[in-house]
């Protein structure tokens, strides 16, 4: 069985008139939001073992926040490439994944992680959190999937059971 966190990155600073939009940080509230990520994960022995992380400096920031909130020494890389990925090459990439990480961690942008995560619910869904998929996806969302797969090849549109999908706020109100 693999586990599956999508997360959107944390608020970042405004987007500049001219500049590089790669470049921007994290906002004061996307560092906090990030912080009530890792305390989460770490709350609900949700420690993921492979990370895999957009180049884009508030993608970085966001995982480096919620790395140092949780426990154990997760693997991973950063990849460029994530930050205008479609939400297919982000399913790539997940298939590349080394097949010893059990639970594995996205961190990237919308709409494709959004749209990553309607594409992989299967059909044993928490009624819950798929009504939360209607909406959008938030800064610093967590979404939570469980596939009967024993590679990461295994992870295909409609074969992940949504666990849970989860703004900040209700990460906060669950590990309190």
């Amino acid at each position: 069985m693999k586990q599956l966190l999508l997360l959107r990155h944390a608020q970042a600073e405004p987007k500049p008139l001219l500049g590089d939009d790669f470049e921007r940080a994290l906002s004061p509230a996307g560092r906090a939001e990030a912080v009530v990520v890792g305390r989460y994960l770490r709350t609900h022995d949700l420690c993921p073992d492979y990370a895999l992380v957009s180049g884009a400096r508030r993608a970085v920031e966001t995982w480096e926040t919620v790395a140092a909130q949780v426990d154990g020494d997760a693997t991973g890389s950063f990849d460029d490439s994530l930050y205008s990925a479609a939400p297919q090459g982000l399913l790539f990439e997940i298939g590349r994944f080394p097949d010893a990480a059990e639970r594995a961690l996205v961190v990237a942008h919308n709409p494709a992680i959004h749209a990553l995560v309607v594409g992989l619910i299967g059909g044993r869904n928490n009624p819950e959190a798929a009504k939360l998929l209607k909406g959008d996806m938030p800064p610093a969302t967590l979404a939570h999937f469980v596939f009967p797969a024993a590679n990461w090849q295994a992870v295909i549109p409609g074969s992940g059971a949504l666990e849970a999908f989860l703004t900040p706020t209700q990460q906060a109100d669950k590990s309190d």
